[in-house]
């Protein structure tokens, strides 16, 4: 962030109508950066984001639903990166 939550509450109509072109223009750019930013982070979710959401209980996935530590929920019992119904069978003997 290119501004503090307290310098940014300082801002008013009053004070940008002390500043000349030069400081509103940087003014402006430090707008603008901590905005993309802000945005940036608030279209994050688990499913692109590196970091687990807050609050979320380890071994849930981004779905809401549990997973087994192998990456199957108990549901499905499938392994994750695998085509729908392809499953893993073992030889009859």
């Amino acid at each position: 962030m290119q501004l503090s939550d307290h310098s940014l509450r300082q801002i008013d109509e009053a004070y940008l109508d002390r500043l000349g072109d030069g400081a509103l223009r940087a003014l402006s750019a430090k707008l603008l950066l901590d905005l993309k930013e802000a945005r940036e982070r608030l279209n994050q979710t688990s499913r692109n984001s590196s970091l687990p959401q807050p609050g979320s209980p380890l071994g849930e996935t981004a779905s809401g639903g549990r997973h087994d530590g192998r990456g199957r929920t108990p549901e499905s019992k499938r392994c994750r990166g695998h085509d729908s119904g392809d499953r893993h069978r073992r030889p009859h003997g």
